[in-house]
Parts: structure tokens; sequence; C-alpha cells
């Protein structure tokens, strides 16, 4: 079996015993590893993840294709680009409730109570 080290850029060449869906030919990166695990997130070419989960190491081998080696570079770029914009949102949104609150004379903290209720129910109704 070969050695691997975090970071590396795997293929899964055998179906892990009881594991569910199929994922044989899948492509990914070793995030984590225990002796015997990987904690394997398995990349699309355009940089997405195509899933995630605990796989055998003697169910991976080495994969040396440039092309997956850029599609692992651009899910970093993707996932700081990502961290940005979810910071930027943060920004906005707490500077919102501020807004809201000053305007109606409320403080901070129980308009950032109503903010989160109206998140729970948008994600429980699906409006």
């Amino acid at each position: 079996m070969p050695e691997f080290s975090v970071g590396d850029i795997v293929r899964v060449t055998r179906q892990p015993v009881g594991l569910l869906p199929r994922i044989v030919g899948e492509v990914g990166y070793i995030e984590g590893m225990t002796d015997t695990y990987a904690s394997f997130n398995g990349l699309k070419l355009d940089g997405s993840i195509s899933g995630c989960g605990s796989i055998p190491l003697d169910c991976l081998e080495p994969e040396t294709s440039t092309q997956w080696k850029l599609a692992k570079e651009t899910r970093y770029a993707n996932q700081a680009r990502d961290l940005s914009k979810g910071l930027e949102r943060g920004e906005r949104i707490r500077s919102g409730i501020a807004e809201v609150a000053a305007k109606h004379g409320l403080s901070v903290g129980t308009v950032e109570v109503i903010y989160q209720e109206v998140r729970d129910i948008h994600a429980r109704s699906g409006w």
C-alpha cells in the first residue's frame, strides 16, 4: 500500500465494504488521516466537492494527473472566495440589524432574536 499524507490527491480503486453509494473511480484529496482511514473529500474537475467520507487507505491509490491538481487548487481558491463573501455578508447583516434597531428604538439583541426567528421560519417553511 502506498504511503499517503494529508493533502494528497487520490483515486478510489476498491469499493469499501459496506459503503454506499459506489465510489470506485472517484478522485479527491485526503483532508485527514488515521492509521487505516482517510478523511476523503471527493472533487469534481471544476473544483467543487462531490462528496466526503472516511475511506480505508487500502482502497486508495495516488492520482498524479495535473487536471486533478488544478481542481484541488481551484477548490481552495473557491473556498477562500466563499469565506470572504460570507464574512462580507455577515458584516452587512450586522450593519442592517444595527440600523433597524436604531430606527425602531430596539436593542440590537432584540432585533437579532427576531432576525433569527424569521430565518428559522423561512428554513422550515421553504419560502
